[in-house]
């Protein structure tokens, strides 16, 4: 399970807020556009209410798309990654194996392999094995 919170890694007059993920033992950040002055900072936390307000959509938007996944064995690098790709795409590839299978299992052979070469015919045209929607 990984852990969200919003910091500040310098002590200047200026500083970055960062939100910092925890996941498996590891620490890695993810800067943001936002900057608290130093009197919005007290002992190391953030007290800034419009900073924190913001930090607080960041890290919602984070947490909705952390449980639509198992990252439990993914490194925090991976889970860093996957926060900050804009892809928030649906893949057609896993989508397509599924309802080939469900095809499969309710008796309908002849149109699952045709549905399956479809699909690898589309993956062949685009030249790789996960096509998003």
């Amino acid at each position: 399970m990984a852990t969200l919170k919003a910091v500040v890694r310098t002590k200047k007059e200026l500083n970055t807020v960062y939100i910092r993920i925890s996941h498996n033992s590891h620490t890695d950040y993810i800067p943001t556009s936002m900057i608290v002055h130093k009197s919005g900072v007290r002992k190391g936390e953030i007290t800034d209410h419009n900073v924190m307000a913001n930090c607080a959509i960041m890290i919602k938007k984070y947490v909705d798309r952390i449980n639509n996944v198992d990252i439990s064995l993914w490194t925090v690098q991976e889970v860093k990654k996957f926060l900050v790709s804009d892809s928030g795409a649906i893949s057609f590839s896993d989508f397509a194996n599924v309802y080939v299978n469900r095809m499969r299992d309710d008796g309908r052979d002849k149109p699952d392999a045709n549905y399956m070469a479809a699909l690898h015919s589309l993956e062949r045209y685009f030249g790789k094995r996960q096509i998003d929607f």
